[in-house]
């Protein structure tokens, strides 16, 4: 059985909500994703893209938020989409 855990769209940004987008909260329920899977402690999780919704300091935030995980046990697999595409390419 291969087990593993996967996560997409958490399209974090330090902006206000729009219809459908609460994307400050996309923090929170992240964290809590993450806490699940380092319980779970499944062997790694793919990260499906859109983990910002754009700009290097949305990208940092999140990529902080990688880290903190990792340090929990939470090893990560990324995919970039479409949205994560707003950072230089050195940062990716």
């Amino acid at each position: 059985m291969i087990r593993f855990g996967a996560i997409a769209d958490v399209q974090y940004a330090d902006r206000d909500d729009t219809i459908g987008r609460s994307y400050r909260a996309s923090i929170g329920k992240f964290l809590e994703a993450a806490g699940t899977f380092a319980a779970e402690k499944v062997p790694f999780v793919q990260q499906l893209g859109d983990a910002t919704d754009g700009g290097l300091k949305n990208y940092l935030a999140v990529q902080e938020l990688l880290d903190v995980s990792e340090k929990a046990g939470v090893v990560w697999r990324h995919t970039l989409g479409n949205h994560d595409w707003g950072v230089p390419d050195e940062r990716k």
